[in-house]
């Protein structure tokens, strides 16, 4: 092992270029005239919705630089925006790569050369767009970083919270292996841990991608008996160790070739992959996509989206978006972080992605505004999707209805299994807010006597009482009362309609608020 440690003096492994020759009938397709020049098209990387594509054009005219990051925007009919070079801040005077992008669009990791006098060096950064424009990129820190090789290779998770990158360190098993670092701070990460044996070999591990579903690996190698010099695998992740992985598995002769073959990225639907070719290009190297096989495709996941405004003036808000998952069935306030996405400051608009097959809550929060706690069950999901989750965030000076979907049976004033979930997440806030108290208010629809429907109206209030004071919330923070067929929330015109008024509101109210009343 080299006793002196190699300094990055550039850091791009996706430059490695692969063939475009193909063994069977998946579709390879050249992204044309709009992206591809007669310059090189380097390190693609794909946004999780698979409408935004960041990659590097090295040499050519139009660039700040030797190599640039351009970007190009998926059109509604399929074809490709004419890449632009997106510009200062993220492009200097030197070599800029693409890393990665979150599924928000609004961070990116990218590696960049930096001039300090008259020195020159190489380090990996994250930028975050904010009024449509890309702040100066920031560099991150990571604890114990080393690296014998001249080049390294990195790749942000979908949920921002896991570092993967390709480096030789002490411990490696050959080459340059992948390594894994954990999020501490915006800018700091944890120690590199090596993934193992099972993933890593005598020989160079490169270009690793995570794809959305947060646990489907996949990197190339040359140190595996392969179709060509340097072959694309699959790994999966068993455990939450990141030691425990899947055999790793050759994606095949339809993307791999007798040449190299790398950095390859994925969208969030799984179904195509981004790459680069030498082959039938329109120049030196162009950017093309495959169909990604179905037995290699990730495992399910979704995207969720949405914006997230003031619900007062409909002003978008910029806050942070969190998801956490409930593995034991149950929603409450808190659980394991799975993801966070920022809202942007000009439509309050978020993107996130995340596993199918899991049961999230979502948490939203903003100074002056009242936290925002919302279910999402995604257990039954079974093919990529896209839910759409609008938030809006109540001034804390305004008192908040947080809940009318506490929907119950005709002449009814049992609490259902989902009604008992939502309330369970109200009991959660207030133990978290304490400067907060709670109305309860039950109502009927206009079937039957109004003298009925308002005794019906008081038992439904005191049912959510009963229930939310079993959870822990103290009677004197809880004032409830019935009012029968009044106020409904839309006519009682027809059985569904009805169904919609047969409820109970609960409404949040903030000590200021009280002391005005």
């Amino acid at each position: 092992m080299k006793s002196k440690l190699l300094l990055i003096s550039l850091i791009f492994i996706s430059s490695i270029v692969t063939s475009n020759s193909q063994t069977d009938s998946l579709a390879t397709i050249n992204l044309g005239h709009a992206v591809n020049s007669s310059c090189e098209e380097l390190s693609p990387v794909i946004s999780a919705d698979g409408n935004t594509l960041f990659f590097c054009r090295t040499n050519c005219e139009g660039n700040l630089g030797k190599d640039d990051i351009w970007v190009s925007y998926k059109k509604d009919d399929g074809s490709w925006t004419k890449a632009v070079n997106v510009g200062m801040p993220l492009n200097t005077y030197g070599s800029n790569f693409p890393c990665s992008v979150s599924p928000d669009g609004n961070n990116m990791l990218l590696a960049t050369e930096v001039r300090n006098g008259d020195t020159i060096a190489g380090g990996i950064f994250i930028s975050h767009k904010s009024n449509g424009r890309w702040n100066k990129p920031e560099q991150i820190v990571i604890k114990d970083f080393q690296n014998y090789n001249e080049y390294a290779g990195f790749y942000l998770s979908n949920d921002g919270l896991t570092l993967l990158m390709t480096i030789q360190d002490g411990d490696s098993y050959g080459e340059k292996d992948i390594y894994v670092s954990f999020r501490k701070s915006k800018l700091t990460w944890s120690k590199p841990m090596n993934l193992g044996p099972v993933v890593n070999t005598k020989g160079d591990e490169l270009s690793p991608f995570l794809a959305s579903d947060g646990s489907s690996l996949y990197f190339s190698s040359n140190g595996r008996k392969g179709f060509g010099k340097a072959d694309v695998y699959l790994t999966r992740r068993l455990d939450k160790t990141w030691q425990s992985w899947s055999v790793p598995e050759n994606l095949g002769p339809s993307i791999n070739t007798p040449e190299w073959d790398a950095g390859y990225k994925i969208a969030a639907s799984g179904d195509y992959a981004y790459y680069v070719s030498t082959q039938n290009t329109l120049g030196k190297s162009d950017i093309f996509k495959v169909q990604v096989p179905e037995k290699v495709r990730p495992n399910v996941a979704f995207l969720a989206k949405g914006m997230v405004s003031n619900a007062r003036t409909r002003v978008p808000i910029i806050t942070t978006i969190a998801y956490y998952t409930h593995t034991d069935g149950t929603i409450r306030v808190g659980g394991e972080l799975a993801g966070t996405a920022n809202s942007d400051s000009i439509y309050g608009k978020y993107t996130l992605t995340m596993p199918a097959g899991e049961l999230y809550s979502c948490r939203v929060s903003a100074n002056g505004f009242i936290t925002y706690i919302g279910a999402l069950d995604a257990r039954r999901i079974n093919k990529y999707k896209v839910i759409h989750n609008n938030v809006e965030l109540v001034p804390i000076e305004d008192s908040l209805i947080c809940m009318r979907n506490i929907i119950f049976a005709k002449n009814s004033s049992g609490l259902t299994k989902e009604s008992k979930k939502l309330i369970r997440l109200v009991a959660g806030f207030l133990k978290e807010n304490k400067e907060f108290s709670i109305q309860i208010t039950g109502f009927t629809d206009d079937t039957g006597p109004a003298d009925v429907n308002l005794r019906l109206s008081n038992k439904r209030a005191k049912s959510a009482v009963r229930f939310i004071s079993s959870l822990g919330i103290p009677k004197m923070k809880i004032l409830y009362s019935g009012k029968g067929e009044e106020n409904p929330i839309i006519g009682n015109t027809n059985d569904y309609y009805r169904n919609i008024n047969r409820r109970v509101e609960f409404k949040l109210v903030h000590v200021s608020q009280m002391a005005n009343e």
